[in-house]
């Protein structure tokens, strides 16, 4: 399973994104660095120093990095971690000064100006890292002990924490890092004061989500074939952009409707996908009993088709699903529910205004 999962990152491309994504982060930060690498501590704008002294660069530490050799690429500077190996003795002195005063040999002050320079190398490796790491989100050991609670693998709580706690890692590593972050890593003296500054960076997060939300909801129209994008100043196309952001998430499906996005309810939701698939599969004959017991024909073949479409591997992939449906999925659904791609086409025109650029079918698409 685990070999299938990173097969399917691979092909949808999230791996691909992933590595572009750190990439950008890791660039941006050291481009930073480099622009301002000519401005005293004191000067810096109070939030960077207030981040690089999260990292443990203060001023004797900045002023070293302030030498070291930048990289010029397209117009930009750039100064990187490997660059500070070739600061000269008389920038890292400053920040060994107490050591060298101890030094009885010239061959034990070179190595105590050796480790300065591996010690401040390691400080600017961590601020890279750990920005890019907040940039793009990635479970990690913390996150994942909070979803397992702490537990054993191999053992009944472990294994059950761990049955429960599926694709869970992502939200709380979202929750502590960069929720976390904007409520309590600002500057200030107590806890009340530092979200009080961070009160408009925790606003500018929520839009900055919304706005994602929205374009990844337009690209998806897109790729399905529907156009126009939906209207951002429809209260319901907001609501769903907040949500498809991660700005309300899981809340948010049950603050605005009795199931989450996936048509599950609470229940299924917290307690994992497997929960929820074996609940889909139990609600297909207790549905038709419910049809049988009022006295209509149950109609089993729509909540099989969309269970099975549900749960085939690789079937979801943006540049699979779009042809599948044109060939032979909308085909199914017209079988297993006569009408239905009209009434979605319907409904979708009166919801959000959007029409069809693709075929429903391919029966459609040869006429």
């Amino acid at each position: 399973m685990s070999k299938l999962t990173e097969t399917f990152f691979k092909w949808n491309g999230l791996n691909w994104w992933t590595d572009v994504g750190r990439s950008v982060v890791g660039r941006t930060v050291a481009a930073e660095m480099g622009m301002r690498a000519d401005t005293a501590f004191k000067d810096l704008p109070a939030n960077y120093s207030h981040v690089l002294g999260l990292h443990g660069i203060g001023e004797k530490q900045w002023e070293a990095l302030r030498q070291a050799t930048r990289r010029e690429a397209g117009g930009n500077a750039y100064i990187t971690p490997d660059a500070i190996r070739d600061l000269p003795d008389a920038a890292v002195e400053p920040l060994v000064g107490n050591r060298l005063a101890s030094a009885k040999t010239p061959e034990r002050k070179a190595e105590i100006l050796d480790q300065g320079r591996r010690d401040l190398e390691l400080q600017a490796l961590r601020f890279v890292a750990d920005e890019t790491n907040y940039a793009i989100v990635e479970t990690d050991a913390a996150s994942r002990r909070i979803s397992t609670l702490g537990t054993r693998p191999g053992t009944f709580a472990g294994e059950a924490a761990r049955f429960v706690m599926q694709f869970k890692g992502f939200p709380i590593a979202f929750s502590q890092r960069i929720l976390g972050r904007a409520l309590f890593g600002g500057r200030g003296a107590s806890k009340y004061e530092r979200i009080m500054n961070n009160a408009p960076h925790l606003g500018a997060l929520i839009g900055g989500l919304t706005v994602a939300g929205y374009m990844a909801m337009t690209m998806k129209d897109l790729v399905k074939g529907n156009w126009p994008p939906r209207d951002p100043l429809d209260p319901k196309v907001l609501t769903a952009a907040l949500t498809q952001g991660g700005a309300l998430g899981i809340y948010g499906d049950f603050l605005f409707g009795q199931q989450n996005r996936f048509g599950s309810g609470a229940l299924e939701t917290f307690s994992g996908p497997f929960i929820g698939t074996m609940s889909d599969i139990i609600n297909v004959p207790l549905k038709a009993r419910s049809a049988l017991e009022e006295g209509k024909s149950p109609q089993m073949a729509g909540d099989i088709l969309n269970l099975a479409l549900n749960n085939t591997p690789f079937i979801n992939l943006a540049y699979v699903r779009p042809a599948l449906d044109v060939l032979f999925i909308n085909s199914l659904r017209n079988w297993a529910s006569p009408g239905y791609v009209n009434r979605q086409q319907r409904n979708r025109l009166k919801d959000y205004g959007q029409r069809p650029l693709l075929p429903a079918t391919l029966s459609e698409a040869l006429q």
